[in-house]
């Protein structure tokens, strides 16, 4: 991200965060859970939800494995809301059944990750009211 954007390697230097900016979480899955939770919500509470969800699953990394044994209440004690908990349930399903396959994704261009992640027969719940 550095060489991309000098304005943030500006911004990561001085605010401590390069190492960050440059090595990212190897464990895709965990990347992902840590996306949802993340959407629409700052950081601070990103990151205080993560932290108890790593707790819930004993500070191991997360996993669709960890998650299972996760139930909804579980989920909605750590901060996620019922919408979240649907992505994340779905998420843990693909992974888990192999229907997204996390190693594959690096090979794959922008558009057919899209439509890996988001198959078509998939989009009608986007528009449940």
């Amino acid at each position: 991200m550095t060489n991309i954007c000098p304005s943030w390697h500006k911004y990561s230097i001085a605010h401590g965060c390069e190492q960050l900016a440059e090595t990212p979480n190897p464990n895709l899955f965990e990347t992902l859970v840590d996306a949802i939770i993340s959407q629409q919500i700052s950081v601070k509470a990103a990151d205080a939800i993560m932290a108890r969800l790593r707790a819930a699953v004993n500070g191991v990394l997360i996993t669709p494995e960890a998650l299972l044994l996760l139930d909804d209440d579980a989920l909605r004690a750590v901060g996620l809301s019922p919408q979240k908990i649907r992505y994340m349930h779905d998420l843990t399903e693909r992974v888990s059944s192999g229907q997204l396959n996390l190693e594959q994704l690096s090979e794959l261009d922008d558009v057919q990750k899209s439509l890996t992640i988001h198959p078509k027969d998939n989009y009608e719940g986007l528009h449940e009211k």
